[in-house]
């Protein structure tokens, strides 16, 4: 239980994530490297489009709403509901070069105060596992038509 607690704490300051990746048998080796690997699925899944509006659904302190917007010229909303969460997320986003914009609104996801047809994609990376049918109704009002939902889990 140490080591995954070292693992984690590393990934933590490393990548600003607070979940364990995706793991390719193949080629992963590092935690920083699974992260990387889980952000560029979920992204590549999403599809993110330049001048696209994205949800990150418990964003944590923000590490894949900064990588996606350090990719692309997009607009990232990453919510908690964690006051703590939101201020580390909103201090190390001011502090990163993104191409896009990050937005981190302290919110829970299954009850936000965006409008209807607000998103292209909404993304939920190990964090919408307990709430999933709250969550998706929450998701399904908040998506634009022809939007998509991503959620990652264990």
């Amino acid at each position: 239980m140490i080591v995954k607690g070292i693992i984690a704490c590393y990934g933590i300051s490393m990548n600003n994530a607070m979940h364990y990746g995706y793991w390719k048998k193949e080629d992963t080796k590092l935690l920083q490297d699974a992260l990387k690997n889980m952000n560029d699925y979920v992204f590549s899944v999403l599809n993110l489009n330049s001048g696209g509006r994205y949800l990150d659904a418990g964003c944590g302190i923000g590490g894949s709403s900064m990588y996606a917007a350090s990719k692309i010229d997009c607009e990232v909303y990453g919510i908690s509901i964690s006051e703590k969460q939101i201020s580390t997320a909103t201090q190390k986003s001011a502090q990163k070069m993104k191409m896009g914009i990050t937005q981190f609104p302290v919110q829970e996801y299954c009850n936000t105060n965006f409008q209807d047809g607000f998103f292209d994609g909404i993304f939920g990376i190990e964090s919408i596992c307990d709430v999933k049918s709250d969550f998706l109704l929450e998701a399904s009002r908040l998506l634009k038509t022809g939007g998509r939902l991503i959620m990652a889990d264990f």
